[in-house]
C-alpha cells in the first residue's frame, strides 16, 4: 500500500511497552494510584500497596524524593531495582 510505505518513510515512530499494568488496572478502575500492586514489602492498609516504580531504579536510589515507609506514595522498595 503506497500509502503506509510513504507513511513509513516519512514519520517517526515510537513504541512503548506499558510499563505499570497492575498500576494501570487500579487507575483505571477509578483509584488515584501511581505504584504497582506489590503487597509483599510490610504495607498492611491495601489502597496504599505497593512500589512507585519511578523511584525503583539503581540511579540515585533512597536519594531524596522517595521513602523507606512501605505505604508512602514515593516508597522506593526494599532494594534497588527490586521490581
Amino acid at each position: 500500500d503506497p500509502d503506509i510505505t510513504w507513511l513509513l518513510d516519512y514519520t517517526e515512530i515510537h513504541i512503548l511497552a506499558q510499563a505499570n499494568p497492575d498500576g494501570r488496572k487500579m487507575a483505571e478502575m477509578g483509584q488515584s494510584w501511581r505504584k504497582n500492586t506489590d503487597r509483599d514489602d510490610g504495607c498492611n492498609v491495601p489502597s496504599s500497596w505497593g512500589i512507585d516504580l519511578n523511584r525503583n531504579s539503581s540511579f540515585k536510589w533512597k536519594m531524596g524524593g522517595s521513602s523507606a515507609n512501605a505505604c508512602d506514595l514515593t516508597y522506593h522498595g526494599p532494594a534497588m531495582k527490586s521490581e
